[in-house]
């Protein structure tokens, strides 16, 4: 079933993403939202891929507030197509921020990894996908879709 040779066993500790309960009550016939019906509709296959750690070191660099999230994707099979991604973001609200009465923001891109860094090339080539600014006020959860038209490649 499902291309599967046999049934998948998960883990005791594995976590289901809250958006991945909340696709299976759609497709259970509960009502949700209309982005979420969107997002659901036109895709046959939904995955879930937490951040990589492991890659996220950064190299030393004069802005410390630099941070990198890496999520690899080459386990989607080439003759698949990655029609749309949404980044969901928890964080808690800057204190400093809220005190001073400011409206700093932090500034979340996006990016396509064309071709990863290599000795010869200190930096990866990419290809920005979406651009949000985040107000450091805020605290709880954001997502922020990026519709792809299946120009992702694994």
């Amino acid at each position: 079933m499902f291309g599967l040779k046999r049934r998948p066993s998960p883990s005791r500790g594995a976590v289901v993403p809250p958006y991945m309960r909340e696709l299976y009550r759609l497709h259970a016939g509960h009502q949700l939202g209309a982005r979420l019906e969107r997002a659901a509709s036109r895709a046959n296959t939904v995955r879930s891929f937490h951040h990589d750690e492991a890659l996220e070191e950064l190299p030393e660099t004069s802005r410390k507030t630099a941070r990198r999230f890496f999520f690899n994707l080459t386990s989607i099979p080439n003759e698949e197509s990655v029609t749309s991604a949404e980044l969901q973001i928890f964080r808690e609200q800057v204190q400093e921020a809220f005190e001073n009465n400011s409206s700093y923001h932090h500034r979340i891109n996006i990016y396509e990894i064309i071709k990863p860094a290599t000795a010869a090339s200190k930096d990866p080539v990419t290809r920005l996908l979406d651009t949000r600014w985040l107000t450091l006020s805020y605290t709880g959860s954001r997502k922020w879709p990026t519709v792809l038209d299946g120009q992702l490649s694994p």
